[in-house]
């Protein structure tokens, strides 16, 4: 009989334990993103970010410890289908990925461009006007936007490893154009050195909604309260400050400003 008890008094023991353990587990996560500023980069050995302040926001709302990291989309893609406690932001969602992740919140809707330099004669609209590309468009290697240029049967591509190689291509006259978001394009200017302004750009191409996501191995409980918190934050005011804080600009679809960040 006590053998018995001691037995249960063991097992209950290791319950406990296993329990505390899930607990610890559940309330810390680890977040991936790619670096492509200004969503999530690196800045004084800390990684900063539009949409890395807006999770570390949604995660203190939620009860959560977080931590962000910095690696590539690959990389990051294994990593978030092997651990249930990690998550990745800026996954554009796009058909194919549909089945790949657990969407939990979306957290910007970006519109891409054909951009020229504002002192050149290129029609930015070219590609709508079923015009050849007048040279060479830089897009961003493995990124939506080579995406978006091969759907669109776009060429001559050249691209690159990060924006600001763009960034000063286009200046430099190595590149006619430049396919990219919005604020992707303007935060590259600004890192090399540039305005914006010596950039013009054409009308939207396509848009996409970059999302907060958990991998399929996630036993996360009640993915929703992510995009409920979210909502919250847009409605007290949070989300909006956090956009202007790293001048985003959040457009609707005839380009013009909104009340969401700073839109030149």
């Amino acid at each position: 009989m006590r053998a018995i008890n001691l037995l249960f008094l063991f097992l209950n023991f290791i319950a406990i334990f296993c329990g505390n353990i899930a607990t610890s587990w559940a309330d810390s996560l680890r977040v991936l993103a790619a670096d492509l500023a200004p969503y999530a980069y690196m800045d004084n050995h800390q990684v900063a970010g539009v949409s890395v302040d807006l999770t570390a926001e949604m995660a203190k709302r939620l009860g959560y410890q977080v931590s962000f990291e910095v690696m590539p989309f690959p990389r990051a893609t294994n990593e978030i289908n092997l651990h249930p406690d990690v998550l990745m932001l800026q996954v554009a969602r796009i058909e194919e990925r549909d089945d790949r992740f657990i969407w939990l919140a979306d957290l910007f809707d970006e519109p891409f461009y054909l951009f020229v330099r504002a002192d050149s004669s290129i029609d930015p609209d070219f590609f709508f006007h079923n015009k050849p590309a007048p040279g060479p468009i830089g897009v961003l290697r493995s990124g939506i936007s080579q995406k978006v240029a091969l759907d669109y049967n776009l060429a001559p591509l050249e691209p690159v490893s990060d924006e600001q190689t763009d960034a000063r291509k286009i200046v430099n006259g190595r590149i006619q154009a430049w396919l990219g978001s919005y604020n992707t394009v303007h935060t590259a200017m600004r890192q090399a050195g540039y305005a914006p302004e010596l950039l013009r750009a054409g009308r939207i191409i396509k848009r996409f909604h970059l999302y907060l996501v958990a991998g399929t191995a996630s036993t996360m409980q009640e993915p929703k309260r992510w995009a409920e918190v979210l909502q919250t934050m847009k409605q007290d005011g949070s989300y909006q400050r956090i956009l202007e804080r790293y001048h985003y600009c959040q457009r609707p679809s005839d380009g013009a400003s909104t009340q969401y960040g700073m839109c030149p």
